[in-house]
């Protein structure tokens, strides 16, 4: 499913390397695919949609294959009720060492 998710969210044109995709799919496996705010039903941000409806900065980015800003993007996606998670900040960093360096050594 998260694959799906990354694939579908991609602009016709973009093409991931292998490891960039399997950076995103374990992206969106822990942050998921995001839904906007209802009345009486709280959104969550997330890869493909933020709260207020609009696309994840890192989805925009790669949808205009701006792809060393893109992987910056992983770092922001830290927290926890407005606190930095050791355990979140180091699943980024592999995270994003996978998708630029197709480092494998430090899976998520």
């Amino acid at each position: 499913m998260c694959g799906e998710v990354v694939l579908n969210s991609m602009d016709d044109g973009v093409r991931l390397a292998q490891n960039e995709f399997d950076a995103l799919v374990c992206f969106v496996y822990n942050v998921g695919a995001g839904r906007r705010d209802e009345p009486g039903k709280p959104g969550k941000d997330g890869f493909v949609t933020l709260r207020n409806g609009r696309p994840s900065t890192m989805l925009r980015l790669l949808n205009e294959m701006a792809f060393d800003e893109a992987a910056e993007q992983f770092d922001k996606w830290v927290y926890s009720a407005g606190k930095v998670i050791p355990g979140l900040k180091k699943r980024r960093a592999a995270e994003r060492a996978m998708f630029e360096r197709g480092d494998y050594s430090h899976r998520p």
